[in-house]
């Protein structure tokens, strides 16, 4: 399938749904589903799939850096909502810190997904 929209988020294969054209992804649905973190998160918490803990975010929602931290702590990572696991990611490490991510990607992303850093097992 095509990496990014219209290929991850589902579209190119619902288009291919409506269209009875046979292809080997997985289905508009699950593809929808897996684009969209908030979603994602939300029905793999309800299966009982441990997750990583996160709070969401929507651009002019009003926030304080200390309601984040009680949810997911710092260091932690701030991600567009609905994009690639690569656009618009940021680690951020203080709560001082917090508001840059959302500064810089403003006009490109309105939903972020902010999840809990975790450490590896080693």
């Amino acid at each position: 399938m095509i990496h990014g929209a219209p290929g991850e988020n589902g579209q190119l294969a619902g288009m291919l749904e409506l269209l009875q054209i046979p292809q080997s992804s997985c289905s508009s649905y699950t593809a929808g589903l897996t684009y969209n973190k908030r979603d994602c998160l939300a029905v793999a918490r309800s299966l009982n799939i441990p997750t990583a803990r996160f709070y969401t975010l929507d651009q002019g929602d009003d926030y304080s850096t200390e309601t984040i931290e009680q949810a997911v702590g710092f260091p932690c990572f701030v991600k567009a909502n609905s994009a690639g696991s690569s656009f618009g990611i940021s680690k951020v490490y203080k709560p001082k810190n917090f508001h840059l991510p959302l500064k810089m990607h403003l006009k490109k992303i309105t939903k972020y997904s902010l999840k809990q850093h975790l450490l590896a097992a080693k």
